[in-house]
């Protein structure tokens, strides 16, 4: 059964097993599995549209916005972003492992992020 998890500006549902933590009060919160290979962060910001970057894929979830990949097999690492607009505020998503563990918590990854929705 999947938990809720809402700071003041949006709300999403973690799968089992999955937690979250405030980094920096609600503005950066951080989510984990126990027992996971990495760690999605969430970062609510009064950016306008036009600052967010161009690069990526336009993403279309509950939220829209953009999203993108990169990879370092040098040094290990997988991560994908998100660029969101959430309401009047942009929230920044990223998600970052070990590359040989990239998909490991895909489908979960993808769920929490299309579970995004702002607080009403």
């Amino acid at each position: 059964m999947p938990n809720a998890y809402q700071t003041e500006v949006w709300k999403a549902q973690l799968p089992d097993q999955w937690r979250a933590s405030e980094i920096d009060g609600q503005a950066h919160v951080q989510m984990r599995k126990s027992e996971g290979v990495g760690a999605l962060e969430i970062i609510a910001t009064d950016d306008a549209p036009s600052a967010w970057r161009q690069e990526g894929e336009m993403y279309h979830g509950q939220l829209y916005g953009r999203t993108g990949t990169w990879t370092s097999h040098e040094f290990d690492r997988f991560g994908r972003w998100w660029t969101l607009l959430c309401g009047d505020v942009t929230l920044y998503v990223f998600y970052r492992c070990a590359a040989r563990e990239s998909e490991s918590e895909r489908s979960d990854i993808e769920s929490i992020v299309y579970s995004l929705l702002p607080v009403a």
